[in-house]
Order: C-alpha cells, then sequence, then structure tokens
C-alpha cells in the first residue's frame, strides 16, 4: 500500500506501509525487492545479533537493530539510500512528512543521514512482520515510542541504494 507523499511514483515520495510477506510484490518500485525478500526468507534474523549483514547476491546492507523505543526522536533524511524498516520484536511509530527540498544543515554526507524537526504528515505503527519503506529524500521518523511509552524493540533496516 502506496501512502502519504505528493508524488504518483513512490521515487517522488510516497512511502510503503505493507506486510512482509508482500514486499517482492513492490519488485517495480523497490530495487531489490526480490532478493531482499528471498533473504529475509532464508534468514532467522529474529534470532541474530545485532549486526550488520549482506545480501550474497548485490551486497545490499541489512542492519539488526536493537533499542528502547523513544518518546521524540528526530526525524532523518537520506539522500542516497531509500530505507525499509522491518519490525521484529516489539512495535513503534513511524512518521513521515514532505519531501525535503534541500538538505538540513545537519547532514552528513559520509553516513547519508541528517537530523532535524518537522510536523507529522502520517503515522503508522511497525508490528512484527510489517515493513515501511522511505525513498531518498523523504523524511522520516523511527522509533517512535506507542503511547510515549518506551519498549524494547528489534528490527532489521534495509538500505537500498538509489
Amino acid at each position: 500500500m502506496l501512502v502519504g507523499g505528493k508524488g504518483k511514483h513512490p521515487k517522488e515520495g510516497n512511502m510503503i506501509f505493507d506486510t512482509l510477506e508482500r514486499l517482492s510484490q513492490y519488485k517495480a518500485v523497490v530495487p531489490y525487492a526480490e532478493e531482499i525478500a528471498e533473504n529475509l526468507a532464508k534468514n532467522d534474523y529474529v534470532n541474530l545479533p545485532q549486526g550488520e549483514y549482506r545480501t550474497e547476491k548485490s551486497g545490499i546492507l541489512i542492519q539488526v537493530q536493537e533499542y528502547m523505543s523513544n518518546p521524540e526522536p528526530k526525524f532523518e533524511v537520506h539522500q542516497k539510500f531509500a530505507d525499509i524498516h522491518i519490525m521484529l520484536k516489539g512495535k513503534e511509530h513511524y512518521d513521515a512528512a514532505s519531501i525535503l527540498s534541500s538538505l538540513p544543515e545537519s547532514f552528513d554526507s559520509g553516513k547519508d543521514i541528517g537530523f532535524f524537526d518537522s510536523n507529522t504528515e502520517v503515522r503508522t505503527t511497525l508490528l512484527p512482520g510489517t515493513f515501511v519503506l522511505s525513498y531518498p529524500m523523504e523524511p522520516h521518523r523511527p522509533r517512535v515510542a506507542v503511547d510515549g511509552k518506551s519498549e524494547y524493540t528489534k528490527k532489521i533496516v534495509v538500505k537500498i541504494p538509489f
């Protein structure tokens, strides 16, 4: 399901929110979608420790993250990568805002990330078995505590080069 954004095509700013079992169906608008879905099916990421892993074929970066959700995290944006956030354990809100026309002053080009404050335009709730994808220049705010209460969360962040 395409959500939010102002463009007609996902590369123009529509985040995608759906169930993990449907990820490969987005291959027309998500580069490497089939490869990522195959990799996720083959590997037991729920039981893998925090760290960085890569797909076998294209070397797509998959980060396993564990943390406490945050009542007030900052928005973030990337220029070179799209993010797919896949919930494994726990839950969190994931917010999105309008596409940026320029990068924030805080942008670190070496790490391809900038943090800033913005207004939430779309909010989804990530539960185990769901994913959300944000494209480059699409502000997003992961790790938002549901009901303002921090809780343990484990998820995967897939970094797709654009």
